[in-house]
């Protein structure tokens, strides 16, 4: 027996959202997923800065004392 043309127009109504929705979730993942990255990629710029004081510090304290 053939769908009548309501039914299929539903079915591929159902069919539009669930792939509305899913797109929905990936946009979703990827702006959270953006803002974690965001995140601890500050994080180690803070720590790579201040491990980059740390050894300017100690080659001017070596110079001083080779000099």
């Amino acid at each position: 027996m053939e769908k009548s043309h309501v039914q299929r127009d539903w079915e591929q109504r159902e069919m539009i959202e669930n792939v509305t929705v899913n797109i929905k979730k990936i946009a979703d993942f990827l702006n959270k997923f953006e803002l974690s990255t965001r995140y601890r990629l500050a994080k180690l710029n803070e720590r790579l800065s201040t491990l980059e004081r740390q050894m300017e510090y100690l080659e001017a304290a070596a110079k001083s004392v080779a000099e």
